[in-house]
């Protein structure tokens, strides 16, 4: 099965639209409803003195007022566009002395303001950390997972008879030597090669070879390796 990785999420939402930037949308609507009118109004005089006239005075301020509200809705929706446009339509505002520029010195200011611009970046960079996953993802190959493979089994040492209590010595491969566990001690050569006493071998276990222990309130052996009496 392919794995690919998970799109980024986008958790945080949008932050809050600053007030400033509500009150510019609105004017930009008005704005566009204004040119708008204007164009329907001078189009349908131009009309009584030539269809030409009329056509180009309405169509010009129209589009001016449509481009408004496109402007509007942008700064309404959080668009870094539509906020660079409005800052050059702002800087062409300035021509218009003394009215126009001092409207559009205004709109500058709101404009640069930090938590504008803080607004504007957060809610553009979701969209292009989106674009950024969607593309990472189609130049990289799908990353292909694999059953692991069940793990190898060592084989079992050999089992040896300890020479001290006849139980059963465990090899360890770090010390290279054999440890048991009931004397807790490892063993050396010459009592590895020892051979178990007889009343060792007397109490050893019948079935693994440990060492018995003897219980008196049972009067029987009993074999902590094969947890049962003998």
């Amino acid at each position: 099965m392919e794995y690919g990785q998970p799109s980024p999420s986008n958790t945080g939402g949008k932050k809050e639209r600053p007030t400033s930037i509500t009150i510019l949308a609105i004017l930009y609507i008005l704005a566009g409803v204004m040119w708008i009118g204007m164009g329907a109004f001078f189009g349908i005089v131009g009309l009584d003195f030539l269809p030409a006239l009329g056509a180009i005075c309405f169509a010009v301020p129209a589009i001016l007022g449509v481009l408004y509200l496109v402007i509007a809705i942008g700064l309404w929706t959080g668009q870094n566009w539509a906020r660079m446009v409005a800052i050059i339509f702002a800087v062409i505002g300035l021509l218009g002395f003394p009215i126009g520029t001092i409207i559009s010195i205004i709109i500058l200011i709101l404009l640069f303001k930090d938590n504008v611009k803080a607004y504007f970046k957060e809610n553009t960079q979701p969209h292009t950390q989106q674009q950024q996953w969607q593309q990472s993802q189609q130049q990289k190959p799908q990353q292909q997972f694999q059953k692991p493979s069940q793990p190898q089994q060592q084989p079992q040492q050999k089992s040896k008879q300890c020479p001290g209590c006849g139980g059963q010595m465990r090899y360890i491969d770090e010390y290279d030597r054999w440890y048991c566990d009931n004397c807790q001690e490892y063993k050396s050569i010459e009592e590895e090669t020892s051979a178990p006493s007889e009343e060792q071998q007397k109490n050893a276990c019948p079935d693994c070879g440990d060492q018995m222990r003897y219980m008196d309130e049972y009067d029987r052996w009993y074999c902590d390796s094969c947890q049962e009496y003998k």
